[in-house]
């Protein structure tokens, strides 16, 4: 579902991975044949697995075989560029905001309804809302609610979703790699409140996801 929103917000094109009927006929560029639209879901799920499996072997990356990532940048590079002109800099930037927009709201859709099924009351007031504005939803008659109608007629929407990123970021771990030998004000001693050397080279990893859990912060 992710990808059909972020290519319709970046491209205006969806790739519709769930319903082929209802893709759009991409302009045709002579010379240039069409991107695997079908398939582009897949190739960025596992061409970002690859990374992340890159990522944790680190310097030992080089022992991973690279001819099935290089297939898969090479394709969701083809769709990218298809409706772009500049060939590296509106692709870079439009695949930074459609790899950072699909997952980030994937992540958010799933924790959302994770603890809507942990909170039936927050589940039976959210859904008394929508219901009472936009009434029942049924095959025959759908109502076609678009998200910027929920969000400024129902304020509990904004809430709920705000709440949800708040237990559970979207971003559950970041890290940083010391340029330098550097040390750091604080971290370091029994008690966490003195300096902290860090060596050149050295990876520290940050899980904002249990950040959020300390009472102290």
């Amino acid at each position: 579902m992710t990808p059909n929103i972020t290519t319709k917000l970046i491209y205006g094109y969806s790739v519709n991975s769930q319903n082929p009927s209802e893709r759009a006929e991409l302009p045709i560029l002579p010379g240039f044949e069409a991107p695997d639209r079908e398939n582009i879901g897949m190739h960025m799920d596992a061409g970002k697995a690859c990374v992340e499996t890159r990522g944790a072997l680190w310097t030992d990356r080089w022992l991973l075989p690279t001819n099935e990532f290089n297939a898969h940048c090479a394709a969701v590079h083809e769709y990218a560029g298809w409706v772009t002109q500049d060939p590296t800099e509106l692709r870079s930037q439009a695949l930074n905001v459609l790899t950072a927009g699909r997952d980030t709201t994937a992540s958010l859709m799933g924790w959302t309804f994770y603890f809507l099924c942990r909170y039936p009351e927050i589940f039976d007031r959210l859904r008394g809302q929508i219901l009472e504005r936009f009434g029942p939803c049924i095959a025959s008659a759908p109502n076609n609610i678009e998200f910027k109608d929920l969000r400024d007629s129902i304020p509990y929407v904004s809430l709920v979703i705000n709440e949800t990123l708040r237990l559970a970021l979207v971003i559950p771990l970041n890290e940083r790699v010391a340029l330098r030998d550097t040390v750091l004000p604080q971290g370091g001693g029994p008690d966490g409140d003195e300096s902290l050397f860090v060596p050149k080279g050295r990876r520290v990893l940050i899980p904002t996801y249990a950040m959020t859990r300390r009472k102290d912060l």
